[in-house]
C-alpha cells in the first residue's frame, strides 16, 4: 500500500521528500549547452545496488520547447492547485513517480525529434492526452526490453508527429 504524504513532505513536482522513495529526477544543465536527463530512481525498494536508470536524454533546446507545457500539465492537476506551483530549475528536479512516467513518454518522443517545431507539435499532442492514456502508453513502451527506437518507441514519435 502506498503511503500518503503530507504537503510539507513533497518537493518539486509532487515527489516525496523522504530518502529512498521511488521517484524521477529531471537533471537540467546550468549552462546553455548540454542535455537534460530524465532518470528513474527506484529507491530503496530496488533489489540492485544501482537503483537509478537514465530513461531519456534530450538536447537542451528541445527540452526548452516542451518544458513549460509539461510543468503546466502537472501543476494543473487536481490537488496541486492549492500548493505552490513547481517549475523546472537548473540542477536536480524531483518528480513524483506517475508524473515521471508521463514525462518519459514525452521525452521518448522528443528524443527522436528533428527540430524545435516538431518538439512543440509532440508536446501539444502529448498534452491533449488524459493522464491515464499516457500511463497506459508508458506501460506499453516500457515493456520493450530496451529503447531501440523501433516498435513502441518509434510508434509514439510517429503518433505525436503525424
Amino acid at each position: 500500500m502506498e503511503q500518503i504524504h503530507k504537503e510539507s513532505e513533497l518537493v518539486g513536482f509532487g515527489a516525496p521528500a523522504e530518502f529512498g522513495a521511488h521517484i524521477f529526477h529531471v537533471v537540467i544543465p546550468a549552462g546553455k549547452k548540454g542535455s537534460v536527463r530524465v532518470v528513474q530512481d527506484y529507491g530503496l525498494s530496488y533489489k540492485s545496488l544501482d537503483s537509478k536508470v537514465t530513461r531519456a536524454i534530450i538536447p537542451l533546446p528541445f527540452w526548452s520547447a516542451v518544458a513549460d507545457i509539461a510543468a503546466e500539465k502537472f501543476n494543473s492537476r487536481p490537488g496541486r492547485k492549492k500548493k505552490s506551483r513547481a517549475r523546472w530549475l537548473p540542477g536536480d528536479n524531483k518528480v513524483e513517480r506517475s508524473f515521471g512516467k508521463e514525462l518519459c513518454l514525452l521525452a521518448w518522443a522528443v528524443e527522436q525529434a528533428k527540430n524545435i517545431d516538431e518538439c512543440k507539435k509532440i508536446a501539444s499532442r502529448w498534452a491533449a492526452m488524459k493522464p491515464e492514456e499516457r500511463h497506459w502508453l508508458f506501460n506499453q513502451v516500457d515493456a520493450e526490453p530496451q529503447p531501440s527506437f523501433l516498435g513502441w518507441y518509434r510508434a509514439i514519435y510517429c503518433g505525436f508527429c503525424m
